[in-house]
């Protein structure tokens, strides 16, 4: 009983790993489905964000029975469950892509699966003696030791990022033994660094080190919207459509994750400083996709927690922006997402969250004039203060990412 606790432990330490240092909503248990015979767990574990995704199988060796162990025989550990494990995996595929399988994911959520008949499988090996074995290349399977799996969600600290970075580890067709998955990061790293310097407002990928300080700070306040979207003690909480706010928000790469965290530290600051509204927007160049911040400070007396007047407020200002977006030509599927802070001196902060996609109707012209004198325009390139003096630049205007 020992050793099966062993393998249980370990399998929960992988998709707690994936849910802490990415988002616990795109983690799922594996999932139970009817045999002939009874029932089964569907993997280990999945991580699914909108319709990609990855299927994790996990396989380990208690301490205890590794003790006699020498190099060669761990290696042979691996090999033997490395092929296993891709077998239950390649299963767990299989039966994913006939659809209709039910997961909850580690927030405790419940949804329906896409159909998965291309995911990649990452196959998680521990060993105590960590031998740097080589398995063939393949074009769907990673595998890797726990260091590895820890590694690699340190760094890029987002599921979508992550399972965008197993599909390149295995379309690149660089080997690197078993717990050296850190040799084939840096590789990809380099290459995203490359392409990022023929444009000044390009931002890598994969950060080539680690986070720290200030960096850290501005990255982990970004993503700590993912989690208050979560919160269903949000005003407007919908459980049909916070997943969609949150895989908008976890798209985000890590170094344009610390520039925004870095614009909302100092639009936050200077909001209190001024005791007024401030915003400020930025947008993905290659997605077309946007997000919008508004920021208010709240004066009364005891704050309302129920705001619907900020609710409303947010809304306007992010129909706005994707007006001005859809004018200028830009994508009007890639959608415009606003985030709302509103800041009581006494009672903290509370949040709002506005998504807006496809053609509009238009908005009432008083509106827009009204909002277009508080927040200028912007003409797909950056924010202007109004009609009358177009090119000039206004506090927050909107940067490419």
């Amino acid at each position: 009983m020992l050793l099966r606790n062993q393998g249980v432990a370990v399998e929960g330490y992988a998709r707690w790993l994936a849910g802490y240092l990415g988002v616990p909503d795109f983690v799922y248990r594996p999932a139970i489905i009817a045999t002939g015979s009874g029932s089964r767990e569907l993997g280990d574990g999945l991580l699914v964000a909108g319709i990609d995704g990855l299927v994790i199988q996990v396989k380990s060796r208690h301490p205890e029975a590794a003790r006699d162990d020498d190099l060669e025989a761990a290696e042979r550990w691996c090999q033997k469950h490395a092929a296993r494990a891709r077998r239950q995996a390649l299963g767990t595929r299989k039966r994913l892509a006939a659809g209709g399988i039910q997961a909850v994911s580690l927030r405790g959520y419940e949804r329906l699966l896409p159909a998965a008949a291309d995911w990649p499988l990452v196959v998680i090996l521990s060993h105590p003696l960590q031998p740097a074995v080589s398995f063939e290349l393949s074009t769907d399977t990673l595998y890797l030791s726990l260091d590895d799996w820890l590694g690699l969600h340190s760094m890029i600290r987002s599921t979508q990022g992550l399972i965008a970075y197993v599909r390149r580890a295995v379309a690149a067709g660089l080997p690197v033994p078993l717990g050296r998955e850190s040799n084939r990061y840096r590789e990809l790293a380099a290459a995203d660094l490359r392409w990022a310097s023929f444009s000044p407002t390009a931002v890598p990928v994969l950060p080539a080190q680690p986070l720290t300080g200030e960096d850290l700070l501005a990255a982990d306040l970004f993503s700590e919207l993912m989690d208050i979207v979560a919160d269903p003690s949000s005003v407007g909480w919908d459980s049909e459509q916070y997943l969609r706010f949150i895989e908008r928000l976890d798209r985000t790469p890590t170094l344009a994750r610390v520039q925004i965290g870095r614009k909302m530290m100092r639009a936050f600051k200077e909001m209190v400083r001024a005791g007024s509204r401030r915003s400020f927007g930025v947008m993905d160049r290659e997605s077309g996709a946007r997000l919008v911040m508004l920021y208010d400070y709240d004066e009364a007396p005891v704050a309302d927690l129920q705001d619907r007047y900020f609710a409303a407020r947010l809304t306007a200002y992010t129909t706005l922006r994707h007006t001005h977006a859809i004018e200028a030509g830009l994508d009007a599927a890639a959608g415009t997402l606003g985030v709302g802070i509103v800041h009581h001196p006494h009672d903290g902060r509370r949040y709002n969250f506005a998504l807006i996609e496809g053609d509009l109707l238009g908005m009432p012209p008083d509106m827009r004039a009204s909002l277009e004198e508080e927040f200028g325009i912007f003409d797909g390139t950056t924010i202007v203060k109004g009609p009358l003096s177009k090119g000039s630049p206004l506090d927050g205007a909107a940067v490419e990412l």
